[in-house]
């Protein structure tokens, strides 16, 4: 009996872990309407984007892209430089500020405190 109640507790947080693992890879990075978007390179604004559409498209690319967790171990960046750049969502209520490091072509990675998440942006370079 008892061997039975260790096993179902085993069982039970092993699939506490697993459900929190699935939700962390798929929940939200950013969530809400935002009405602009800076973009910025190097501390020199470059863009400034007012389309719902287009910054709604930009969303849903971040919200689905694959992503890495990175430990913040270090409380940095695991890059030895600093991102290329900063994508900035504004709304009446709200600012989302998240890094971009460019990578290849068309790769960028966009910086959270936990998450490097790969897109294929067309704004990168």
């Amino acid at each position: 009996m008892r061997k039975k109640k260790s096993l179902l507790f085993l069982i039970s947080i092993g699939l506490v872990i697993i459900l929190a693992v699935i939700y962390s890879y798929n929940y939200k990075i950013i969530k809400g309407d935002y009405n602009q978007l800076t973009i910025t390179k190097m501390n020199e604004q470059t863009h400034v984007i007012h389309d719902l559409n287009e910054i709604r498209n930009i969303i849903n690319k971040i919200n689905n892209s694959s992503r890495e967790f990175q430990v913040p171990i270090n409380k940095g960046f695991k890059y030895d430089y600093l991102p290329h750049g900063l994508l900035t969502f504004e709304n009446e209520t709200e600012k989302k500020v998240l890094g971009i490091v460019y990578l290849q072509k068309s790769q960028v990675s966009i910086l959270t405190d936990y998450w490097e998440i790969k897109t294929d942006f067309s704004f990168s370079h």
